[in-house]
């Protein structure tokens, strides 16, 4: 209903569609992310996956575990719970400073994570060996999904594992969402994805 008000507005360049995503007065987007019956599925999903790979770490060594495209925090909500604070190093990243901003004020009460600026289309500048990299609902916003695997696979250690969440069908409703950002329509690689962000299972 949100978005739909204001379709014409953005599309004329009157309001910026972050605005309308991400309302000051509530959490708007982050609702979808944390709220709906898809997210609580999927979430409660990626929590019980990380909570099975934290069992079998040898006690005593630290896990290291890095979000990529944190956002609103959602994902992030759930998978604390699964990890042990005392050998947990996680590191929580995303292009945005807002997003970062907002994650540190959330998270403050967990000392062993840390926020910081993380682009996926860059090349890393040297391996930072991770044991865990997640990304939820992210890679479909980059230029070009193999070149992010590629620099993402660099983050990880021997044996790393990445946990990726990510919507594989095009529905209309949210395009006209997600589909009022820029972001939405960066992708560059279209023997991939021809005509739309959201890489199809068969293509994959």
């Amino acid at each position: 209903r949100r978005a739909g008000s204001a379709l014409a507005s953005v599309l004329r360049g009157e309001t910026d569609p972050l605005t309308v995503l991400f309302s000051a007065e509530d959490s708007g987007a982050g609702n979808l992310y944390a709220e709906s019956p898809y997210a609580r599925v999927v979430n409660a999903l990626l929590g019980e996956a990380i909570g099975a790979v934290r069992s079998r770490v040898p006690r005593g060594r630290v896990l290291r575990l890095l979000e990529i495209g944190g956002g609103t925090g959602s994902s992030t909500a759930v998978v604390l719970p699964h990890l042990d604070p005392e050998a947990t190093a996680y590191h929580f990243t995303d292009v945005s400073t807002l997003f970062l901003d907002k994650a540190a004020k959330r998270f403050a009460d967990a000392p062993f994570m840390t926020f910081a600026i993380l682009d996926v289309e860059q090349e890393p500048r040297e391996d930072a060996r991770y044991d865990i990299a997640l990304a939820a609902n992210v890679l479909h916003a980059t230029r070009d999904i193999a070149e992010s695997l590629r620099n993402i696979r660099r983050l990880l250690a021997p044996g790393g594992l990445l946990l990726l969440l990510d919507s594989t069908s095009q529905q209309r409703w949210v395009d006209l969402v997600f589909g009022l950002t820029d972001g939405w329509w960066r992708f560059r690689d279209m023997e991939l994805r021809p005509d739309h962000p959201l890489l199809d299972r068969g293509r994959a």
